[in-house]
């Protein structure tokens, strides 16, 4: 069955005045990972994970994202 999970939502005071800059790298990035960073207030710049670290820093992101792996997680012990 499907795990139990809680919706997350950032409380209006911490919630940014502007959208975010992420550098994200990709090891197998979801995309819903993506969707969910749009939603609240990120704009998320992917990166392969084969991509030297000035690269990241060159757009000057608010914060690096390291995205999981491929494959599902449930299938490991």
């Amino acid at each position: 069955g499907q795990a139990d999970h809680q919706e997350f939502a950032i409380a209006p005071e911490h919630q940014a005045r502007r959208r975010l800059r992420v550098a994200a790298y990709d090891f197998g990035i979801k995309w819903n990972i993506l969707r969910r960073l749009d939603a609240y207030g990120c704009d998320v710049h992917v990166f392969p994970a084969t991509a030297p670290p000035a690269d990241l820093l060159a757009i000057e992101p608010d914060g690096i994202f390291l995205s999981n792996g491929p494959g599902d997680p449930a299938a490991v012990p």
